[in-house]
């Protein structure tokens, strides 16, 4: 989903250390309008083909996590680097 003219860029500017820390993990990028990526997302989880990564609208992560596209990783995030309202909005 375009954030910038260069999304494909600016991606793997930011994830490129990792990438270069894990050389075994392989990375395709699939840039998709902001006006179809929900559905897309919701589809692929639907059918079990969830990408690894994705970037979603906060007002999506209680739908798409209510039906099962994200892994709970909870124990892995230091909470103390988000503020509580976000935590609570992406918790409902």
């Amino acid at each position: 989903m375009p954030n910038s003219s260069l999304i494909e860029d600016d991606f793997i500017e930011v994830v490129s250390p990792f990438l270069k820390g894990n050389p075994d993990v392989g990375l395709d990028i699939t840039v998709v309008d902001w006006t179809a990526a929900s559905n897309k997302v919701a589809f692929a989880a639907a059918i079990g083909e969830a990408p690894d990564i994705a970037q979603v609208d906060t007002s999506w992560v209680a739908e798409l996590s209510g039906d099962g596209a994200f892994v709970d990783l909870s124990k892995e995030i230091n909470k103390d680097k988000f503020l509580p309202p976000n935590i609570e909005f992406n918790r409902n």
